[in-house]
């Protein structure tokens, strides 16, 4: 099974959006979004934007997710898993993230746990390695992100510490990121984040990003977003597809520059539910 799923993500060739390998392990999902995820990753994009949302309700997903440069034939592969259901309340995450895609080659993983504090109130940690290497030199080092989730009637608040053991590369650098959204997974989303990442240096990168999805007749998500850098002065725009189903789904993400001839990013995913 395990040899046949690995396959299947290799194929089918995604993981991620741009802006860096601590912003790139993102689930198509985020992809069309513009990845702002962090208030809604209830799914298995919280393995990388919100560790928290991994104890959101109960299921047990496996997820094949990527992102091909197609200007470039850059691209990355990754599978990941979240179980909320064989250790309750302890629900834990696992992922393995390839990487080719411009200067940064390499591989990624992730192990994490989330806990319900409350009904209204998850937390959770990711620990991962990562063994890159980049035009900035190589990273070969374990860090961690600590997340919270609060959940208040249709509003929901994302809070995260990424790379929080300092790695001292610019590959990895410390990073916080925080989002606010409104509505449910079964009907719509409306989702704003901001992220400020430490850079070597001294320098801080600042973005803000802001995305929707809309399910139309509860199996058919159609997702669109923005981001803006306000380090770069640049902007993306995002927009994705995908169809649902009780036992399975599938999505389709792009994101691409306001302007001028940047990264153009076209990802998939392939969704097992199986509970």
């Amino acid at each position: 099974m395990l040899c046949i799923t690995f396959a299947i993500a290799s194929i089918i060739a995604a993981a991620a959006p741009p802006g860096g390998p601590s912003g790139l392990d993102v689930t198509t999902r985020a992809l069309g979004m513009a990845d702002a995820n962090r208030a809604i990753a209830t799914g298995n994009d919280s393995v990388y934007l919100n560790p928290a949302g991994a104890a959101f309700g109960h299921r047990y997903t496996i997820e094949f997710d990527g992102v091909r440069d197609v200007a470039t034939g850059g691209f990355v592969t990754g599978a990941s898993v979240v179980d909320s259901t064989s250790s309750q309340p302890v629900a834990g995450a696992f992922s393995y993230t390839r990487w080719q895609l411009g200067d940064v080659t390499g591989n990624v993983v992730h192990l994490g746990f989330a806990y319900p504090a409350s009904p209204k109130f998850l937390i959770g940690t990711t620990t991962k390695y990562l063994g890159l290497s980049g035009p900035d030199g190589d990273v070969s080092r374990w860090t961690t992100d600590i997340g919270a989730l609060i959940l208040t009637g249709p509003f929901s608040l994302g809070f995260v510490g990424q790379n929080l053991v300092p790695t001292h590369s610019a590959l990895a650098p410390v990073g916080i990121g925080y989002g606010i959204a409104f509505g449910e997974d079964t009907t719509f989303r409306l989702a704003i984040d901001g992220t400020t990442t430490f850079l070597p240096g001294g320098v801080r990168a600042l973005s803000t990003k802001a995305g929707a999805e809309y399910l139309v007749s509860g199996a058919f998500p159609i997702r669109a977003g923005v981001a803006y850098d306000w380090t770069t002065r640049a902007y993306d725009f995002a927009a994705g597809v995908g169809f649902v189903t009780p036992q399975a789904g599938i999505d389709l993400g792009y994101r691409q520059p306001g302007h001028g001839n940047g990264a153009r990013y076209l990802g998939a995913a392939l969704k097992f539910f199986i509970e």
